[in-house]
């Protein structure tokens, strides 16, 4: 299913056209340069965001993965960050966990290079970087 307008729809009490690409995808909205002066009612420019809004809007089941990415990104950042600040660590594999055993456990100032006994539950410090 791709992104489409119903140009039927009621669009804001401006004359405006949506300008979509050959994919589709919606690059911009044409506004008559008669119908300029009436974006400077509030009530005008309320409804030309709204319907621009809806016009633009891209539905989950339509993204693709790096799309998701990029959506999820400022959430996931801002979740790491409050979980430094009380003093936890995030956990994660790079390209220092060059064994199964390897994992990083990152802290507000350091960064902790970890062999983790899945057994057991226990893990070693290996190796400390300092931010």
């Amino acid at each position: 299913m791709k992104n489409s307008v119903n140009l039927n729809q009621q669009q804001p009490g401006i004359k405006v056209n949506p300008l979509f690409d050959a994919n589709q995808v919606l690059k911009g909205v044409i506004i008559p340069i008669g119908e300029r002066e009436k974006l400077l009612k509030p009530s005008v420019a309320k409804e030309l965001y709204n319907y621009m809004s809806k016009l633009s809007y891209k539905p989950i089941y339509e993204s693709s993965f790096e799309e998701l990415q990029q959506r999820a990104a400022p959430v996931i950042e801002k979740v790491h960050q409050e979980l430094l600040d009380k003093g936890l660590y995030l956990s994660y594999r790079n390209e220092l966990c060059v064994t199964s055993d390897l994992m990083i456990h990152e802290y507000q100032q350091r960064i902790e290079l970890v062999s983790v006994d899945v057994k057991s539950g226990t893990y070693i410090v290996k190796q400390v970087y300092q931010k």
